[in-house]
């Protein structure tokens, strides 16, 4: 009897079985997939798609070998997916992993993408079209629901990826920060794009997290100076920026020639160790700081940043950040009674340019932001107190700030 001759749709070899095997099933001879075999009678393909199967663990030799080929180790199965052949209509199960495949019944050329996208009845390129549309109106929440759809039916379109990603980080709030997924969405869309375009996909992805980083640390930074007072909010910010950050340095490794991506590493670092003064609900002055450990580490950052960038920009300059400078000195101002007094100039100057810069010196400067604003209200509430308090603590601290750090102001003492 005539041979059936056909192309398996997965390795795309060519396969021959005996004519009264048609409508049966077999293993592929070299693949070891499970084929529908057709009936070489018929133009079009029976209604019943191919059977698709399942992946295999251990691979073994078929008793329903045919042809003269023989059983050979498998690769790792792939996903398939329903597809129709644009020559034939025929339905199809193909590799999602494949860009093209052979069809099983007419032979033809099957391009994947387009196979699926007809089976599927939906035109992915209207639905990424529209998404592009919501995105320009500023409405992430629309054109991240049509790039999923777009994916949906076209799971390796790089530029669904791309737009769902961007979408995903414009969608973040200070509750929901949504820069993993953004970065995730990204990392995909350089994955399933063509190799010609990799390196300008790369740099685009870049971009899209420097920019969406930009704006959460400004939201973030607002948010905090506002409410610092309330709660948690000082760790919760923290908490935030530690997110941005690494959402910057994943920008710095795809693209490592941005120079705004790695300055705005060094400004929230450098932000992030000033800390912020305030006024408590009472109206005594407060400050909050990084832990030593952890404004160590930032430091070191802004150290590794500061050689990247001046590799690309040599007129860069490495900020000088103090760490003490956001408030006052509680009880020289309530001693002397003016904030601008010279002593009390002369003790902030020690306090920047001494103690912040020692463990020791940063632990009191710590401690007297929690109990300094307690002393500073009883003593300026009495004239006495504050004569004593400058014989007895002002006076003595200028003597040792000026022996220690040799830079005398004008103040008598």
């Amino acid at each position: 009897m005539a041979d059936i001759t056909f192309n398996c749709p997965y390795c795309e070899q060519k396969v021959e079985a005996p004519e009264e095997m048609a409508g049966t099933k077999a293993d592929c001879p070299s693949c070891q997939c499970e084929l529908l075999i057709p009936n070489q009678s018929l133009t079009k393909p029976v209604d019943t798609p191919p059977v698709i199967p399942e992946p295999r663990q251990i691979p073994v030799a078929s008793a329903s070998t045919f042809g003269n080929a023989t059983a050979s180790q498998p690769s790792p199965s792939p996903h398939f997916v329903a597809a129709k052949c644009p020559s034939c209509g025929g339905d199809l199960q193909v590799p999602d992993d494949r860009d093209q495949v052979k069809c099983m019944y007419c032979g033809g050329t099957v391009i994947t993408r387009q196979a699926i996208q007809l089976a599927s009845g939906v035109n992915v390129e209207n639905l990424i079209v529209l998404a592009k549309a919501a995105a320009v109106a500023n409405n992430s929440k629309e054109a991240y629901d049509y790039y999923t759809k777009a994916l949906e039916y076209d799971p390796r379109n790089s530029t669904a990826w791309a737009g769902k990603a961007e979408a995903a980080g414009w969608m973040s709030t200070l509750n929901d920060i949504r820069l993993m997924e953004m970065i995730a969405g990204l990392n995909n869309a350089i994955k399933y794009a063509p190799d010609s375009d990799k390196l300008s996909i790369q740099k685009h992805c870049a971009r899209v997290i420097t920019r969406v980083a930009d704006a959460l640390f400004s939201i973030a930074k607002q948010h905090v100076e506002k409410f610092v007072q309330v709660g948690d909010s000082w760790q919760s910010y923290l908490n935030q920026c530690m997110q941005i950050i690494s959402a910057l340095e994943n920008s710095h490794v795809l693209n490592p020639t941005n120079t705004e991506t790695i300055k705005l590493i060094v400004n929230i670092c450098s932000f992030n160790i000033k800390g912020i003064s305030f006024n408590d609900f009472d109206g005594t002055p407060k400050a909050v700081f990084l832990s030593d450990q952890y404004e160590a580490s930032l430091r070191k950052k802004i150290d590794e940043y500061t050689e990247k960038i001046k590799k690309l920009d040599s007129s860069f300059t490495k900020p000088q950040v103090q760490r003490a400078s956001a408030g006052p000195c509680f009880v020289a101002t309530a001693t002397m009674g003016d904030f601008n007094h010279p002593a009390v100039v002369e003790l902030r100057h020690f306090r920047d340019v001494w103690l912040s810069k020692r463990k020791t010196g940063r632990l009191f400067v710590n401690w007297y932001y929690t109990f300094g604003p307690y002393a500073a209200q009883i003593i300026r509430a009495s004239w006495v107190l504050r004569r004593v308090s400058y014989f007895l603590i002002i006076r003595p601290i200028l003597l040792v700030a000026r022996r220690l750090i040799k830079d005398r102001y004008s103040f008598p003492a």
